[in-house]
């Protein structure tokens, strides 16, 4: 197994300079089974080799080669793959999987190192502060947004929201037009 560590222009780095880990060699695959995409822009060719048909398989790991040891130092990754408890973790799936929910608007996932717990990973979770959760600026739905407005025009009144008393603004069904 040969080790490159490329910049992003694909170009090998100096020593000592961060950049992503690349593999070569004759027991590393070539393709990813019916995902001919990722391929493409996970196995690259290799133009380090003579032969035409050899293959760099970026990691996505940036690393910086450690003088004068020649270890490699892990400095993180291209993108936002996590390793969380010894499982691969992709943030962007499981934001696909959330924001096909009918009820969710739109999703950001991010591991958070502050969360009360142990050694082991369990989260304490009498200790994690009360979710925050505000009608008035959480994202809505298109069709809620337009009710408000329409809503508000008919009443001549302020911009109202989903928490909206109309009792307690004196509206009631005997004043409509």
């Amino acid at each position: 197994m040969r080790t490159v560590i490329l910049d992003e222009r694909l170009q090998s780095v100096r020593e000592g300079a961060p950049g992503e880990l690349c593999l070569s060699g004759p027991g590393l695959a070539r393709r990813y089974w019916n995902q001919p995409e990722l391929t493409a822009r996970t196995f690259i060719p290799d133009f380090f080799c003579a032969d035409a048909r050899a293959r760099l398989y970026r990691t996505a790991d940036i690393v910086r080669r450690r003088l004068p040891d020649g270890q490699f130092a892990y400095c993180g990754r291209v993108d936002d793959q996590i390793n969380l408890r010894g499982f691969r973790v992709e943030p962007a799936e499981i934001e696909s999987a959330l924001n096909a929910c009918r009820e969710v608007g739109d999703s950001v996932v991010i591991v958070r190192e502050d969360v009360p717990g142990d050694r082991q990973g369990k989260v304490d979770r009498a200790a994690l502060p009360e979710p925050r959760f505000d009608s008035k600026t959480a994202a809505r739905r298109p069709v809620e947004t337009r009710l408000e407005r329409i809503v508000s025009s008919l009443l001549m009144t302020r911009v109202i929201d989903a928490d909206t008393d109309f009792l307690q603004m004196d509206v009631h069904s005997l004043l409509a037009g």
